[in-house]
């Protein structure tokens, strides 16, 4: 049974392209990513970071800028 959070890294790629990111763009961003749900294929943590990550490098290409704030609790 597929779960309705279920998404692909191309469907993933269209929504970032379908707000408007294109290559060469510089872009801040901050979530939680179990808030974007599960996506296909991806079983570990490692693997939907990756995803995500090469899914908003491939958007911005090699002259796109990715802000990504980084802190931690202890």
């Amino acid at each position: 049974m597929t779960e309705l959070w279920d998404y692909t890294k191309n469907e993933f790629i269209q929504s970032l392209e379908n707000i408007g990111i294109v290559k060469g763009d510089t872009i801040f961003t901050h979530v939680g990513y179990g808030l974007l749900g599960k996506p296909k294929d991806c079983i570990t943590n490692n693997q939907i970071c990756k995803m995500i990550l090469d899914s908003f490098l491939s958007v911005l290409g090699n002259k796109g800028t990715l802000l990504v704030p980084t802190y931690t609790y202890s």
